[in-house]
């Protein structure tokens, strides 16, 4: 894996078959010399480093913003021999713990950061529960709350929004009136009213507003199709996904103020992300930056040919793209938030790569360090942290996690969430014993600088 950031590549040329320099507003537009390291990329029918792909109109560009176009360096993917089905159950993550206001809350228990030592728990009358995203505002933890208590519901474990107190851990309100109640979004807080998402039925949700002191209903929406439980918000406004299109909802009535539609109806939009007045969304191997106000396209990227998927991860002015190509390997993508010039690009190798986290300027990553690069081989592997730095990609560090260090199979390929506050950074994994087929997690913190492994800690499930 390499530390060096590739240095970019403008070549002059005569025709569209051959590698040609952008005239100098498209290069300023687009991140200037960055561009085209080691991707094909076209803004607008110019070419960029490479061949060219696709035109775009003047009209189109008028009405939308610019659109970029991306291929790999070297076109499209050749046939692949299909990967081996071993028939393996994957084994989701354990939860993830969450950093509120200098504290790790995961499920019912808090934790302190410095040790991992367990200081507080809440509703212990409900014995098992899994809690995703609390949110604490005003000294008042709000939870989409799932009880795992079979004699509940049998294999149909209900969700309930709560208010509990932080400091003594008392239920202030409970809400439950929500059909099955199977699912719930994590709430969203605004003003002294909570938002969240439910589900009624298949195909069936709801857009609820609650009080936030009481937890009596100011007002809710029905919305039909698949909903994603993801709702990005800024003071005034709530942003809603239903399979292909956003929705634009205002706060404090629930009426709808606009919507967009984003390719056919099964597309589905699989990130949406809203920072300093832009909205982020992902779909498929396309990413596009709205304006939150009005849903005006700014300018959208188009990830073709040998791309399998992407992820995309905002932070205040940037944003960062991993691209998955179908070959296995992956590239990180740092743009302009405003502009979608690009700024640099990285490849990372055919490892397997989680979304990262951004803090104190630089990108932190959980990554399957393979031994294999499919899975016809089912040796165990290795999970790491690693660390870039933001302004460059350059690697700052890579951190084996020590308690399941080469001991994973690829039930366990799934890569858990990390945390960050502090100067450290959390993780739960799961380690696997040897002398027991049962699953044990563990809390870790790691140094932000350096990778260093600070504390460890057993967790009761």
């Amino acid at each position: 894996m390499s530390s060096d950031v590739q240095d970019p590549v403008s070549q002059p040329g005569t025709t569209s078959s051959l590698p040609v320099r952008a005239p100098a507003r498209a290069r300023g537009r687009a991140g200037g010399a960055a561009i085209g390291i080691a991707a094909v990329i076209v803004l607008a029918g110019v070419l960029l480093g490479g061949f060219l792909v696709s035109r775009s109109s003047q009209r189109s560009l008028q009405s939308h913003g610019p659109v970029y176009y991306v291929t790999p360096q070297g076109g499209p993917p050749l046939a692949r021999t299909p990967q081996v089905n071993l028939g393996l159950r994957l084994i989701s993550p354990p939860t993830p713990v969450f950093f509120l206001d200098g504290h790790l809350y995961r499920n019912s228990s808090v934790y302190r950061v410095d040790t991992g030592e367990l200081v507080q728990q809440y509703l212990q009358n409900l014995g098992d529960v899994e809690i995703s995203q609390p949110r604490l505002v005003a000294g008042v933890l709000y939870m989409a709350v799932r009880e795992m208590t079979p004699e509940a519901t049998g294999a149909r474990f209900p969700m309930s929004m709560y208010a509990v107190r932080a400091g003594d851990g008392r239920v202030l309100w409970k809400w439950e009136t929500c059909g099955d109640r199977v699912n719930m979004s994590a709430p969203v807080i605004l003003n002294n009213v909570v938002y969240f998402i439910c589900q009624l039925a298949p195909s069936q949700y709801r857009l609820y507003a609650l009080r936030a002191d009481t937890g009596k209903l100011v007002w809710f929406d029905a919305l039909n199709g698949e909903v994603a439980f993801n709702l990005p918000t800024d003071q005034h406004t709530l942003y809603v996904q239903i399979e292909n299109r956003l929705l634009a909802i205002d706060a404090s009535t629930g009426r709808q103020l606009w919507q967009q539609s984003f390719g056919e109806s099964g597309d589905f939009i699989s990130q949406a992300t809203l920072s300093r007045g832009v909205l982020y969304l992902t779909q498929q191997t396309t990413f596009f930056a709205l304006q939150a106000g009005s849903g005006k396209r700014l300018w959208e990227y188009h990830f073709l040919d040998g791309y399998g998927y992407i992820r995309a991860v905002v932070n205040e002015s940037s944003v960062y793209i991993l691209a998955s190509e179908q070959d296995g390997s992956e590239i990180v993508y740092a743009l302009d938030g405003a502009t979608g010039g690009m700024r640099w690009q990285k490849p990372l190798g055919n490892y397997s790569y989680g979304t990262p986290v951004v803090d104190g300027g630089n990108l932190y990553f959980v990554v399957n360090l393979l031994a294999a690069s499919d899975l016809s081989s089912p040796s165990p592997f290795t999970r790491a942290i690693l660390a870039l730095r933001a302004s460059d990609g350059r690697t700052l560090w890579q951190q084996d996690i020590p308690w399941n260090k080469g001991k994973l199979n690829y039930s366990l390929i799934e890569r858990p969430t990390l945390a960050v506050g502090d100067g450290r950074l959390y993780l739960v994994d799961w380690q696997v014993p040897t002398d027991s087929q049962h699953l044990q997690a563990v809390l870790g913190a790691f140094s932000e600088s350096t990778g260093a492994v600070l504390w460890t800690e057993n967790l009761a499930g």
